[in-house]
């Protein structure tokens, strides 16, 4: 069954940039992501909502395409599977409304987490991770 399942996420992952009509797409700035040594197990999914907002910000592109972030709001959805116990892969969906209230999708990312150094849970400690 698990292998059923993650074969099913895969293609979806790797069909998804070409159903997305590239018209819908948008360029947006990169959120900033806070990492901790949370990683999934191997054959575990997991899902995190990133959320935030600029109050006030720029107002004018810099370049063709650009959302500007003025009153703007950025919603991602993080969809996550455990490769390794070290090892974890995830897919961004990124999305954004600007201060007039237009809704982009903005596009997806794709990421590989690792975790090479984990700390001691009693006592803790460094820990390292690599995206």
């Amino acid at each position: 069954m698990r292998r059923c399942i993650s074969e099913h996420f895969w293609r979806a992952a790797i069909a998804l940039p070409f159903i997305i009509p590239p018209a819908t797409l948008a360029a947006n700035q990169d959120e900033i992501q806070v990492y901790d040594y949370s990683i999934n197990k191997p054959d575990e999914f997991g899902v995190e909502i990133h959320l935030n907002t600029t109050p006030e910000g720029r107002v004018f592109q810099d370049y063709p395409g650009e959302i500007t972030n003025n009153h703007g709001i950025r919603f991602t959805t993080e969809f996550s599977y455990g490769l390794t116990r070290d090892l974890e892969a995830g897919l961004y969906i990124d999305t954004e409304s600007d201060g007039q209230g237009n809704y982009y999708l903005a596009g997806e990312k794709y990421r590989l987490k690792w975790l090479p150094l984990k700390p001691d849970e009693a006592r803790g400690a460094w820990f390292a991770v690599a995206n």
